[in-house]
């Protein structure tokens, strides 16, 4: 029935009837246990996967599988703590845990000594030959790398994008069969997650296709992939063969679960991999459930993890040549990123839980109501610090954190948003409005960094989008706009790049 019903037929309609998807959903789940649930989504093909507690993010199976944690000492710790290792893996150089946090100035004797030996190491110059023929122009940084976008949304596109940010030749490989769905158009977030490409169709699954895409891997430095595992192989494009074709090649492959652990052949979005990975546990308040993110975070730390893989690998490629592939999954990004948490549990016995945002280590920071209905966030080192600057402004600071709360909401709730900021900041606490999307595009401060730009759009007229990031003072990167269809780009690329004549390139493409 969901199939057949109107209100489900396609992603505007689906989000527009989502509390009605959220409900069904809700009363299916209700009849199963979790690994019921998750056993008959899997069959279906559906990402799906456990809200995690951290406990039991250090129990399960494919974590352990992965020995993604790795205990360490620390002076003065009853126990070992387990600290997450890196969430990218790099088959030829892979980071790891080498020791642990140091004392304070524990190494400065070592440091100072090895001055010598760190101004001895390899450098390698930019490139000063201009573009090929063929290429995109070319700036910045990664002026000279040129990357393979096999990626589907959203962390492989997302962080293809960021490479093309400063300078990569990024060329979108378009299998005709998707590139015929979107029928020439490209929506809002197509256009902000793919700036910066080049688009090319071909059906790399074909004999003659994969061929061509054989022939681009030679002349490229990078390919970015974010299918489930297993599918480059099904196409005989294992990374065997793409290196073997290339070998200095840098192959980064993101998915849910990675590619090796019990898991690896489920499926993820956004919302599994925050729930696996430990975030959305400790999203919401007490009596209500977990809560998912706003924003995609999952997929674009992810994203920013992948270019961190990819960079390293270029970087080590640098030094002996050889390529190397770049193993991500989303999971561990999100595990990455709950930080202290497992840690502070093992070590000092404090257990997160939901707590609307409070945090029971760093508690000097509440967001709070103003007179005109906006709200004002406002934090410092510790309570004490925020009484002092309560007694800056003329009141008396109460003894106890409770009370200063409530003393600080009383305060805000008396004033606009942007009076309340002022104050609190003239007292010494950092303090910001809680700004939405239009209240982002009004701040001059973005503005003036370059942190949001103004593009013109044939079809969709205005788009506002994210600027560069981060900021570059001698090759910094810049926006130079996108693929306006599927296929822009054949004749530039495989005509420009592999020499290609056009009734080949009409063949392929």
């Amino acid at each position: 029935r969901w199939l057949t019903d109107p209100r489900f037929k396609d992603d505007i309609s689906r989000g527009d009837n989502g509390a009605v998807v959220s409900e069904r959903m809700a009363r299916w789940c209700a009849q199963y246990s979790t690994a019921q649930a998750l056993e008959i989504l899997g069959k279906a093909k559906l990402p799906a996967g456990p809200v995690l507690k951290p406990q039991q993010t250090l129990d399960d199976p494919h974590i352990q599988a992965m020995k993604f944690f790795q205990p360490l000492d620390f002076p003065g710790m009853a126990r070992p703590a387990p600290v997450a290792k890196a969430p990218v893996w790099l088959t030829q150089t892979p980071g790891s845990i080498r020791h642990r946090a140091p004392t304070l100035g524990e190494h400065t004797a070592a440091v100072r000594s090895g001055i010598e030996r760190i101004e001895a190491r390899t450098r390698v110059d930019a490139p000063d030959d201009p573009a090929p023929t063929g290429a995109s122009p070319s700036w910045g940084p990664l002026r000279g790398v040129r990357v393979l976008d096999l990626s589907q949304w959203l962390a492989g596109p997302a962080a293809a994008a960021l490479l093309g940010d400063f300078g990569a030749d990024v060329i979108m490989v378009e299998l005709p069969s998707v590139a015929a769905d979107a029928q020439g158009r490209r929506s809002p977030g197509f256009v902000v997650t793919n700036r910066n490409k080049r688009s090319v169709t071909l059906d790399v699954r074909a004999p003659r296709g994969r061929e061509a895409f054989l022939e681009l891997v030679r002349v490229s430095d990078v390919i970015v992939e974010n299918f489930r595992p297993g599918t480059l192989e099904r196409w005989d494009l294992a990374p065997a063969t793409l290196l073997a074709a290339n070998p200095r090649l840098v192959l980064l492959r993101s998915s849910g679960f990675g590619q090796s652990g019990p898991y690896t052949g489920r499926a993820a979005f956004n919302p599994v991999g925050l729930a696996f990975g430990g975030i959305t546990y400790l999203n919401g308040w007490p009596d209500r459930p977990p809560l998912r993110d706003g924003v995609m975070g999952g997929d674009y730390s992810t994203a920013l993890f992948n270019v961190l893989g990819m960079m390293a690998a270029l970087l080590r490629r640098d030094v002996d040549g050889q390529g190397q592939v770049v193993d991500t999954a989303m999971f561990q990004a999100a595990l990455r990123l709950t930080g202290d948490l497992l840690a502070v549990r093992s070590a000092l016995g404090i257990r997160r839980e939901r707590a609307g945002g409070e945090s029971p280590l760093y508690p000097a920071s509440l967001t709070v109501e103003a007179a005109d209905g906006c709200f004002v966030a406002t934090s410092a080192p510790s309570w004490h610090d925020v009484s002092v600057a309560l007694a800056q402004l003329g009141r008396r600071p109460p003894d106890d954190p409770a009370s200063v709360r409530e003393d600080v909401a009383k305060l805000v709730g008396a004033l606009p948003a942007a009076e309340a900021v002022t104050t609190l900041r003239g007292a010494g606490l950092a303090a910001s409005a809680v700004n939405s999307v239009a209240d982002l595009v009004r701040e001059p401060h973005c503005w003036s960094r370059g942190d949001l730009v103004r593009l013109a759009h044939p079809e969709m007229g205005e788009i506002v989008t994210q600027g560069i990031v981060p900021s570059l003072s001698r090759t910094p990167g810049r926006v130079a706009g996108w693929s306006p269809r599927p296929g822009s780009d054949n004749e530039a690329v495989f005509g420009g790049l592999l020499g290609y004549p056009a009734e080949r390139i009409q063949e392929i493409g």
